[in-house]
């Protein structure tokens, strides 16, 4: 705040965009009207503003207090503006509860309230029948102080789901302030069962008693603190509420009391006791050393309390908007700090220790509990911290930093997901380790222990755990992630690379089947179940499970079209398809799986039109699109391609697939200049974006130009230049050139040719097209043995490359999915069966139509579909 000392500081001046609202104070915790508006901050002199410091914005401030927040005003717009604007869009783009209430979050959290109010009652009416949804928006309300704006919320989630916790105890709280206190016990009776607490918070309950106590019904007071004593034994030890037991009890006149007796005497703890033979000398030595334990004593107790009333609390928000925290003492519901403001990135505030509930507001809603305790001799050492992550959305890792003569590798911890955590051993806060110490000669080493925060997404630090051979830890942490986050595909996807390339299948299907149930129902988690729980016998239970979920909700899109997906015969799975397009046309799966049947069978006319309506129903699929321009490509039809792809490219210039394939489509026609210009365009929006990463976004641009325009060579020098980073793209390019004796000394190629079935046939054509029979027949062999065993579908195509009866196109095409695996096998079956070489080339060259390896290996042998 600005302050001034005999007019000289800093001193606020104009008020524009002013709006007024009722509310709770944060800080002082009145009903006032709250004021926001922009202002500019000054250094004054003799109050006269001098130098200007910056425009602000001024939060809800308060008349009686004068508290408020302040941000900068321009941060705030431009923030304010991208993340509603932004949360908006997805809700529109595909409205689901989930997405309405971050909307509706992010609209409360930049302090929108009419457009917020707006948005809710369109909310409330879009999911009238979703008790879910109108608890939350209860508790949002409730979340800014807006009570009795909460309230029908609360009773309407009440109404549709009477078991509905948060609704009950919404309404409950509501009738503790009308002083309706025996309807508010009945509605939250579910929490005087045993074992309450581990699911619940409770501090209704001790509001509710005090709510009793002040009524003058002491006896239902001491019940409800008894239950409170019960599951929560720690309770009695905190003074406020042993008060409020002993109010009830006398005035009750209870001679026995429920709290545990206090066995601590200073008396007892010092010995000072009357000797037998009554020796003053000896009372006086005792209480000498007495008074001296005292003193040293005194001071570690004293030492103690202090760091048990002072304990830090950091907070991390991994949110690009501000989080709002009221904190609580689960105790009493006694308000300890109205409001703590924790913007992006790190903050920290302080509290005694005790057990909290933090309400989190703006950027996220979300409640948690938070226990900060230590034994009290503990607080002489240790460095325990407990660190705040709203929404669980910041990476953190601990680790350890050990210095000595030859220092042994540090463990790392790292933690995602949770909300609260709590770290023992902390030398070292969000703040470096001193690059060397000073050790005495008698220690071995020293360890610190390091907290940050990790400035990665969840997929690449899974890579890191898997490349230190931690898979399990890798599998944990994307489990817990996806817990609380289900619809994140970016992790789902790599979890499931994961368990499938790692043999964890067992695992993942027992994880991923115990989430199937939820409604809505989540396509990517099942499409991944499906994956790890299809192959082999599962095949048949996976159908069963799909089918009885069918009977139970037979108008459910989603169902059908992933019982559809799971048939092994393209055929049948069609009316399910169209089912769930009957059921649903805004379905977007039923429409990209009837459009990759029809790529699948090089149909490519009816492919676009169904590829076409699934990208505009999921815009933001890079999967979709990315078949849609295949289909386009195989359709030779140029025009789709060029409209599509610049019309895209004039909203978002660094759009990779867009700006690679209207390059190749140039580059096909003859117009390689235009191809040339357009990704140096992309090259340089990708290096003005990102200027940091300038370097790497001109290698990979120029290096796939090369590869579009069939520069190998160019790309080969490349990959040696990155030397081990480029190895994989080495062997790749050394295969597609023909160069096999450079490419089998690499380190990487037996371990490639073994784990990536379809490297290895490409390998396989490449060694065959060079005159290496046998080496070609061992990679085929080792080939069709892990693709038959695995894939589900492609047994009858794929082996006929180890016999001698060679299949018609029509079975390879409906078992063989991806065109790539299709351009490999016909090749492969092209030079199995000589006599029928120009019938299988013609179904490679249609299918190669994706730059990427082999695709020039394609063409040199099978042909390119312009001949």
């Amino acid at each position: 705040m600005p302050t001034t000392y005999n007019g000289i500081g800093t001193h606020y001046y104009g008020r524009k965009n002013l709006s007024v609202r009722p509310g709770m104070c944060r800080h002082c915790r009145r009903n006032v009207n709250l004021s926001s508006y922009d202002t500019r901050l000054w250094f004054v002199i003799v109050f006269i503003p001098v130098i200007p410091l910056g425009r602000k914005r001024i939060i809800d401030a308060c008349p009686a207090c004068t508290r408020h927040m302040a941000v900068e005003a321009d941060q705030w717009e431009t923030t304010s503006q991208l993340e509603v604007s932004g949360a908006l869009a997805k809700f529109r783009a595909g409205p689901t509860p989930e997405l309405g209430l971050a909307a509706h979050a992010a609209l409360l959290g930049f302090h929108r309230f009419p457009e917020a109010e707006t948005f809710r009652t369109e909310l409330s009416a879009l999911y009238p029948d979703s008790a879910e949804v109108q608890a939350c928006l209860g508790m949002a309300l409730d979340g800014i102080g807006q009570q009795t704006a909460a309230l029908p919320f609360f009773e309407r989630a009440l109404d549709l789901r009477p078991e509905h916790p948060g609704a009950r105890m919404g309404v409950a709280g509501a009738r503790i302030a009308q002083g309706r206190l025996d309807e508010a016990r009945k509605l939250i009776d579910f929490l005087d069962k045993p074992g309450a607490g581990q699911v619940h918070p409770l501090a209704i309950l001790e509001t509710l008693a005090l709510a009793y106590q002040k009524s003058g019904n002491h006896t239902a007071a001491l019940e409800l603190f008894g239950r409170l004593q019960s599951e929560l034994p720690k309770i009695a030890e905190h003074g406020i509420f042993r008060k409020a037991v002993v109010t009830s009890e006398k005035a009750l006149g209870r001679s026995q009391s429920l709290l545990p007796k206090r066995a601590f005497t200073w008396a007892g703890f010092l010995g000072i006791t009357e000797s037998i033979d009554g020796s003053h000398q000896r009372r006086r030595m005792v209480s000498l050393a007495a008074v001296a334990a005292v003193a040293v004593f005194g001071g570690l107790c004293l030492r103690c309390l202090y760091v048990g009333q002072h304990r830090v609390i950091q907070v991390v928000n991994a949110f690009p908007a501000e989080v709002t925290l009221a904190v609580r003492e689960i105790a009493g519901d006694r308000v300890v700090i109205p409001s703590v403001h924790g913007p992006p990135g790190r903050s920290e505030f302080v509290v005694p220790e005790g057990r909290y509930r933090i309400v989190m507001g703006g950027a996220t809603e979300d409640v948690a509990e938070l226990s900060v305790s230590s034994s009290f001799w503990s607080r002489l050492g240790g460095d325990p911290v407990w660190v705040l992550n709203p929404g669980g959305r910041a990476i953190l890792l601990a680790k350890e930093v050990v210095y000595s003569r030859n220092p042994r590798p540090g463990t790392e911890d790292f933690r995602v997901g949770g909300t609260v955590e709590y770290f023992e051993r902390i030398t070292h806060p969000f703040r470096e380790t001193p690059a060397s110490v000073s050790m005495k000669s008698s220690e071995g080493e020293r360890v610190y222990v390091q907290l940050e925060q990790v400035d990665a997404e969840l997929p690449a630090v899974m890579n890191h755990l898997v490349a230190s051979g931690r898979t399990g830890e890798a599998l944990s942490m994307a489990e817990g992630w996806l817990t609380r986050r289900p619809r994140d595909e970016s992790v789902l996807e790599s979890y499931g690379a994961l368990a499938t390339r790692r043999e964890q299948l067992e695992r993942a299907r027992r994880f991923l089947r115990a989430g199937l149930n939820r409604r809505p129902v989540e396509v990517e988690w099942h499409r991944l179940f499906q994956t790890v729980a299809g192959e082999g016998s599962g095949a048949e239970e996976v159908a069963a499970l799909y089918d009885a979920a069918i009977r139970a909700e037979p108008d459910n899109s989603a169902l059908q079209y992933l019982r559809g997906r799971i048939e092994r015969s393209g055929g049948r799975s069609i009316p399910y398809f169209e089912r769930a397009i009957q059921l649903d046309p805004s379905n977007s799966w039923p429409w990209f799986a009837l459009g990759y049947g029809h790529v699948q069978m090089h149909q490519w006319k009816p492919a676009l039109q169904r590829l076409e309506r699934a990208a505009a129903l999921r815009p933001e699929d890079g999967h979709f699109e990315e078949l849609l321009l295949q289909a386009a490509t195989g359709a030779a039809d140029d025009g789709f391609i060029r409209e599509r792809c610049q019309r895209v490219l004039g909203t978002n210039p660094v759009s990779v697939l867009h700006a690679f394939t209207l390059a190749g489509l140039l580059q096909r026609t003859g117009r390689t200049n235009e191809a040339a210009a357009r990704l140096a365009t992309l090259e340089n929006e990708l290096g003005r974006r990102e200027p940091r990463q300038a370097g790497r976004s001109k290698m990979f641009v120029r290096n796939r130009r090369a590869y579009i325009q069939g520069e190998l060579a160019t790309v080969e020098k490349a990959a040696q230049d990155l030397g081990e980073g480029g190895a994989r793209m080495l062997v790749l390019t050394q295969i597609e050139r023909g160069e096999l004796a450079r490419a089998r000394a690499h380190p990487g190629y037996g371990k490639m040719t073994e784990q990536e079935p379809w490297f290895a046939l490409a390998a396989a054509v490449a060694s065959r097209e060079a005159g290496d029979i046998g080496e070609a027949d061992r990679l085929t062999m080792a080939a069709v043995k892990v693709l038959t065993g695995g894939e589900r579908g492609t047994h009858s195509a794929l082996q006929s490359l180890v016999t001698n009866e060679p299949p018609t196109v029509a079975v390879v095409l409906h078992e063989v999915g991806p065109l790539s695996a299709q351009a490999i096998v016909f090749t492969a079956l092209s030079q199995k069966y000589p006599e029928r070489r120009a019938e299988f080339q013609t179904a490679a060259r249609e299918a190669n139509v994706e730059p990427q390896f082999p695709f020039h290996l394609i063409r040199r042998v099978a042909g390119s579909a312009e001949k």
